[in-house]
């Protein structure tokens, strides 16, 4: 139907799903550029697995996805709203019992997604979606599976979102990152939510 997002990895489109097209889902298109390398399709299939292993309402619900198509896609539940990213840049800071909703809907979020072996590593304004449900946290392309090897995914990728990361993560790359990492990124998405 249209383009909803940009990012670093890829492209977001609002469609029908065509099983029920009643239900509006994003599907995530990534960029022909990632999709050339030789270990894409791991990774890509690695952030289709963390998305299934999250159950929350804080998190899109995950649809389907074709990790090998031409072009690889995934789709999640739609969440019409804005990124807390682009609320604060056009209408300013939130005032403080905004933030502490906001606050608790990324805490559901991040309470589910460790539980289940997962750490985000990518936590920042433009990765929180506001909805009329809440806050619901997206961007699971830098997730890592605790049980994968660590080197593996995580030696040459950045994360996208310096300026929130963790000290630890600023500097020594995603493969210092655990549950403490996406509790400092909360931290600071909160800090420039209020100010």
């Amino acid at each position: 139907l249209a383009q909803v997002g940009l990012g670093t990895l890829g492209s977001v489109f609002a469609a029908h799903d065509h099983q029920r097209p009643e239900n509006l889902v994003a599907v995530k298109i990534p960029r022909s550029s990632l999709s050339d390398t030789v270990d894409f399709a791991e990774r890509f299939t690695a952030e289709i697995k963390a998305i299934q292993r999250v159950q929350d309402d804080h998190v899109l619900l995950f649809v389907k996805a074709a990790p090998e198509g031409e072009p690889p896609w995934m789709a999640t539940a739609l969440a019409p709203g804005l990124s807390l990213h682009e609320l604060v840049k056009d209408c300013g800071p939130l005032p403080v019992p905004a933030v502490w909703r906001v606050g608790a809907g990324i805490t559901a979020a991040l309470m589910a997604i460790n539980r289940v072996e997962i750490v985000h590593r990518d936590l920042s304004p433009a990765n929180v979606i506001l909805t009329t449900e809440g806050a619901k946290v997206v961007g699971f392309g830098l997730a890592h599976l605790t049980e994968l090897d660590r080197s593996r995914f995580s030696r040459e990728a950045r994360t996208a979102a310096l300026q929130y990361a963790a000290p630890e993560l600023a500097l020594g790359g995603l493969t210092r990152a655990d549950r403490s990492t996406d509790v400092f990124m909360m931290g600071a998405t909160l800090l420039f939510a209020i100010t």
